[in-house]
């Protein structure tokens, strides 16, 4: 048989708020990441489902290592495993990674997107890594390159490794910018 898993039975299996699952109202991607986990981002939360019940992730005020909203928009495994997330944010970009040892998400922010200098009003809107590793991340206010590997620094992750933000946008100067600064898809 050339193509065995068109023939094979798809099982589905839907999940509500009686499963444990936060909120019906997913914004976010579904995405399994290479231990098996099911990641569900919605309006009311990130859950974690590992095949018998969810775990939820929600904002805390109180908690610097929550997540900074609870609208989850994107949700990335990065090639190193990372679980990189991105929320609805009004203060910043909403990038998150999360730390599966200290059970944690780290908040990233960078002086190019922090509202009090640039009064950020923009929303994340997709993730995308490269084969290099470079996290590329649309949002409605341009596109941002968030690279490991560079000395300078405006943000750690977890590991300690320091990472860079550069900031492209639409320039009507410049015809190699972009074409415009809302990025929507990666």
């Amino acid at each position: 048989e050339q193509y065995p898993a068109l023939h094979r039975q798809t099982e589905f299996r839907h999940f509500n708020v009686n499963d444990g699952l936060s909120s019906q109202f997913c914004r976010g991607k579904l995405v399994v990441d290479n231990l098996g986990y099911l990641w569900i981002g919605t309006v009311d939360g990130l859950n974690k489902y590992n095949g018998y019940k969810f775990e939820v992730f929600r904002n805390n005020p109180h908690d610097h290592n929550s997540l900074s909203s609870n609208t989850i928009r994107q949700i990335l495994e990065g090639k190193n495993g990372s679980i990189w997330i991105g929320t609805s944010n009004l203060k910043g970009l909403g990038l998150h990674e999360y730390n599966s040892i200290a059970h944690a998400f780290y908040r990233h922010s960078s002086s190019l997107i922090d509202s009090t200098v640039h009064g950020w009003r923009g929303a994340l809107t997709s993730m995308f890594e490269d084969r290099n590793g470079t996290l590329w991340v649309g949002t409605t206010q341009g596109l941002y390159q968030v690279n490991r590997k560079l000395t300078s620094s405006t943000s750690y992750s977890p590991g300690g490794q320091k990472l860079t933000f550069i900031r492209h946008f639409r320039n009507p100067e410049n015809s190699q910018s972009l074409s415009s600064d809302s990025v929507l898809s990666l």
